[in-house]
């Protein structure tokens, strides 16, 4: 049976910019950098996009997570983005995460599990635009499991080629940003290649020294 406060969360679409603006303008500070900023900054080069037909046929995606009316989680991606920006206000960064002197466990798992199959529904004609994300690594990593896992249901496998010529090969991805695997972190990309019933289709790259909370993944589709 769900916890209390699991039944508690709710997937919200917001249908235009402005509207994902409004709803979050109270969290607008330094850990949703990335989805807000991005916005911001496609709002303002609106023009431009849409004079730009390859730019102005991409969609812009807008959805989050809320428990009643905490913003738990955003999800973005706009047709100027280089990634998509998973981002958790810090305001509420503890309820998600959990804390080490709690006795119970942050929202985290249940509320990507519900960001990534009500995000599935949303790109069900194309999925694999889902390619990068970028956000705390332990959202990331969680995410990048439930994804893979509603993908490898689908019946999507990666090819054969080894993890390490796919990381290589993806590491354009990350040109310009300060990135660095560490070893643990190759080792969790390991395992979770290797995992026995699940198989990804894609690479990951997690990347360090971007902000003393943020790290990033580029999730790369196998050819």
């Amino acid at each position: 049976m769900p916890a209390a406060e699991d039944s508690e969360l709710r997937f919200v679409r917001f249908e235009n910019p402005q509207e994902f603006l409004e709803a979050t303008k109270r969290y607008d500070e330094s850990f949703m950098n990335f989805s807000l900023g991005s916005i911001y900054d496609y709002v303002s080069r609106s023009q431009s996009t849409a004079a730009d037909p390859s730019k102005s046929a991409v969609p812009v995606y807008l959805v989050a997570i809320y428990r009643r009316d905490e913003l738990l989680i955003s999800l973005t991606h706009t047709a100027t983005d280089f990634a998509w920006m998973l981002c958790i206000p810090s305001t509420t960064e503890a309820l998600v995460l959990g804390t080490s002197t709690s006795t119970t466990p942050g929202l985290l798992t249940p509320a990507i599990d519900l960001l990534a199959s009500s995000t599935l529904v949303q790109l069900t004609s194309n999925p694999l635009i889902l390619d990068k994300v970028i956000g705390p690594a332990a959202a990331v990593h969680t995410f990048v499991a439930a994804w893979s896992a509603l993908l490898a249901a689908r019946g999507l496998s990666p090819s054969e080629k080894s993890l390490c010529q796919d990381l290589l090969r993806s590491a354009n991805i990350c040109d310009g940003l300060p990135w660095q695997t560490m070893p643990e972190e190759m080792e969790w990309c390991r395992s979770s290649f290797r995992h026995p019933r699940i198989r990804l289709p894609w690479s990951a790259l997690i990347c360090h020294g971007m902000h003393s909370h943020l790290h990033a993944s580029a999730i790369v589709w196998k050819s």
